[in-house]
């Protein structure tokens, strides 16, 4: 086997198993941005409780007033 032909098979290793780790790391990226959205949506559902908490705090206030 010559010298090019051993460096177009290890080429070759290297390139499958960057596709691989591309691959693997779209899945990763595809998680994160899955976990992200229900983050946010988490996020603004507690802004919208925590606007509810300090409207009623509000008006409990100046009921007390």
């Amino acid at each position: 086997q010559t010298e090019a032909q051993r460096v177009e098979d290890e080429l070759k290793r290297n390139l499958a198993q960057q596709k691989m780790e591309n691959v693997k790391l779209q899945s990763q990226i595809a998680n994160l941005k899955q976990e992200k959205t229900q983050l946010q949506q988490n996020l603004m559902g507690l802004q919208r409780r925590i606007g509810e908490l300090e409207l009623s705090i509000g008006a409990n206030e100046q009921q007390e007033q």
